[in-house]
């Protein structure tokens, strides 16, 4: 009886000793991992190619009717980012839907989540009520709040982040234009004095952006730079989505005084 006893006890604390250890060194590794600097996934070279490889996309898919111009400046629409969900292979599921009536206004608030097929998730949120869109049936405003939602998480998760069509106010009659039709290109005439390499657009020669990037305090070629980095534009440069990128910049300043490029 003692000797079961005595093997009891000496098991019990072989069992506690295992136990400390083990937190031991679930301890050590948590505080190297807390230690550790975050680091890219891609080197500079890949991460530039894959930026390269979106813009290419984009231009790519772009139908007729799918931009829309705004106050000046050039926004995707829903059938855009839909083609985009559908590239990438992204799946779009409801997370969350609020409809909600505060002081007599109709309001939706959405949530939706996309995911690429690596697993990674994005989440993306949209409203809209009634002040918006005065006098249109509900299902119009819940229908804005759904594009909304799904639009954002679709950018966001592909890496686009940009403010698509649908995300604009209702605006005055005679601001919003029609969208743009892209018109097959005329037939090509021989011309011996064109060049053979026309000059690519750089945003640094582009006149009216350098203009409208220093009514921001953008005005210096670093301050330019920085520009260009903080909205992931890369060669080759697209006027429009350089123009989109001003829009974002100005919104995020707190919608300074709009100055058409």
């Amino acid at each position: 009886m003692e000797r079961e006893m005595e093997t009891e006890m000496e098991t019990e604390m072989e069992t506690e000793m295992n136990q400390g250890q083990a937190s031991t060194a679930l301890a050590v590794v948590t505080r190297q991992a807390a230690l550790d600097v975050v680091r890219p996934l891609l080197d500079a070279h890949r991460a530039a190619e894959a930026v390269r490889e979106y813009e290419a996309l984009k231009r790519a898919i772009i139908q007729p009717g799918d931009i829309q111009r705004i106050q000046g400046h050039d926004f995707l629409r829903k059938p855009f980012w839909r083609r985009v969900a559908t590239c990438f292979g992204l799946s779009l599921e409801m997370v969350s839907e609020d409809r909600v009536i505060r002081d007599g206004v109709l309001c939706y608030s959405v949530l939706y989540r996309a995911t690429a097929p690596n697993g990674r998730a994005m989440d993306g949120d949209g409203y809209c009520d009634s002040t918006e869109r005065r006098g249109v049936p509900e299902h119009v405003i819940r229908a804005i709040a759904h594009t909304r939602a799904k639009n954002r998480s679709i950018s966001d998760l592909v890496g686009g982040g940009e403010v698509s069509a649908e995300e604009m106010p209702e605006q005055p009659e005679g601001v919003v234009e029609a969208p743009r039709r892209i018109s097959p290109p005329p037939p090509r005439r021989a011309a011996a004095a064109a060049p053979a390499h026309p000059p690519m657009y750089t945003p640094l020669s582009d006149v009216p952006l350098r203009r409208a990037l220093s009514q921001l305090g953008i005005g210096t070629v670093a301050a330019v730079e920085g520009f260009l980095a903080r909205h992931h534009l890369v060669e080759p440069y697209d006027h429009d989505v350089c123009l989109a990128a001003l829009a974002r910049e100005r919104a995020a300043r707190g919608g300074e005084r709009s100055v058409a490029p």
